[in-house]
């Protein structure tokens, strides 16, 4: 969608001081590595299907209550917190049920007013405050877990991801199809947001130039993952370009330096120079290097064992109890916690289709 022109010279101006990071940036990661870059391969070919009780500690399977004001159109995120499941709809709302499934509340309310919200670009919940934020566009609202709102505030940019480590709020925010003389401009930018839900700080993450004013995201979104002290980054475009975004990084303090790199035994690119691997996802956590990516239009999830150096390239993802492929997202990934999603067993007493299944895996 253009943007308006009264915006131009506010977004204009937030671009070149953002830029102005770029110098710290290029120069933090040229820089010795106080950590060594993990080198992955990746194969072409798919590895024998493996189930997922081979790999798991432990699997419970949550039935997500259906009744009127749960019901759920499609899971986009799953955020588990103090034995609750905090499950954001695609529809633009948030629903939240105990850990046996059972349907609690709505967090918040949908509409245009003050403390509402019509559509969630992500969530996040800080436990050090108990407070949950929520993204919707340009928005950035701060609920008690009692379901109050304590604070409401506006960004200059999309903010298209949420994040929270050690009592500080980090947003990924994008601004794109800024024209120029060059072109058009996509920006990334990691902010860390103030108490007062405004913008204390930025780190400019990419800048792409594009010849045509064109945006693309994808609903599941992972860009950041935790362990411990460390944050890790990972943010994929879905435009088409001629390079392959293969590498994870880890913040520190404003830099951004290579964790680990993931070498695809396939060309990222076909005859036509077009892109056929497209990374969506790539998530650090204690045990495990995850990544789900799209090649030749085919979901895939490649999964490796850090500890054992041993790489898992699954076409589908992981088989679960009734054989079908599932792919894991990160829910703790401190701890080796992900979570899938699955469409409810049908029965012919259900007067409607019942809510998902929401499968927590903790693996070995």
């Amino acid at each position: 969608m253009p943007i308006p022109t009264r915006m131009k010279k506010l977004l204009l101006s937030y671009l070149r001081l953002s830029l102005s990071f770029f110098i710290f940036l290029i120069l933090g990661c040229s820089q010795g590595d106080k950590h060594d870059l993990m080198a992955i391969e990746v194969p072409k070919a798919s590895d024998d299907p493996i189930r997922l009780e081979d790999i798991a500690e432990s699997i419970q399977l949550v039935q997500l209550e259906t009744k009127e004001g749960s019901l759920l159109n499609m899971i986009q995120e799953v955020k588990l917190y103090d034995e609750k499941l905090y499950v954001v709809d695609l529809a633009g709302q948030i629903l939240v049920f105990d850990i046996e499934g059972n349907f609690l509340q709505m967090l918040g309310k949908n509409g245009n007013g003050p403390g509402e919200y019509t559509y969630i670009s992500s969530l996040a919940i800080d436990e050090s405050s108990n407070l949950i934020y929520i993204a919707s566009g340009q928005k950035l609202l701060a609920y008690s877990t009692e379901n109050e709102l304590v604070a409401e505030g506006k960004l200059p940019l999309f903010i298209n991801y949420l994040n929270t480590h050690n009592g500080k709020l980090f947003a990924l925010a994008q601004l794109n199809g800024i024209e120029t003389e060059q072109g058009y401009i996509n920006q990334t930018t990691l902010l860390e947001i103030s108490n007062s839900l405004e913008v204390a700080d930025s780190i400019p993450v990419r800048r792409l130039i594009l010849k045509e004013q064109i945006a693309a995201t994808y609903p599941y979104k992972h860009f950041i993952s935790k362990v411990d002290s460390d944050l890790y980054l990972y943010s994929p475009v879905l435009t088409n370009e001629t390079i392959l975004r293969d590498t994870l990084y880890r913040l520190e303090g404003k830099t951004l330096t290579p964790f680990a790199k993931l070498n695809f035994e396939q060309n990222h690119l076909n005859e036509k120079n077009q892109k056929i691997i497209w990374i969506k996802n790539m998530v650090n956590s204690r045990s495990y290097l995850m990544c789900e990516y799209d090649s030749d239009g085919d979901k895939w999830m490649f999964l490796f064992d850090k500890g054992k150096s041993i790489g898992y390239n699954l076409k589908g993802g992981l088989l679960d109890g009734r054989d079908d492929p599932v792919i894991l997202r990160p829910l703790d990934p401190a701890h080796d916690i992900f979570y899938f999603i699955k469409t409810a067993k049908y029965s012919a007493d259900n007067t409607e289709e019942l809510n998902p299944v929401i499968g927590i895996v903790s693996l070995k």
